[in-house]
């Protein structure tokens, strides 16, 4: 998945979503999990990223329209 500037986002890139700091704890595109969000928990979402935020907790994208990368 790109983000809203077209640069590839993975598990574990910094990002701002909605105005909330995270973190991509799990990629379904690329099967990629976490210990905290393992990719059995949300492979049935069939695509896109999660995020860990402070404010909201565990959130899906299921774009990269609202997302920006801030560091890998």
């Amino acid at each position: 998945m790109l983000d809203s500037e077209g640069n590839p986002l993975h598990v574990g890139a910094r990002v701002i979503c909605d105005g909330m700091q995270g973190v991509v704890v799990c990629s379904i595109d690329t099967g990629e999990g976490t210990p905290e969000a393992p990719i059995e928990q949300w492979s049935y979402l069939r695509h896109g990223l999660i995020v860990r935020t402070k404010e909201a907790g565990l959130l899906h994208y299921a774009d990269g329209s609202g997302i920006v990368q801030i560091s890998d």
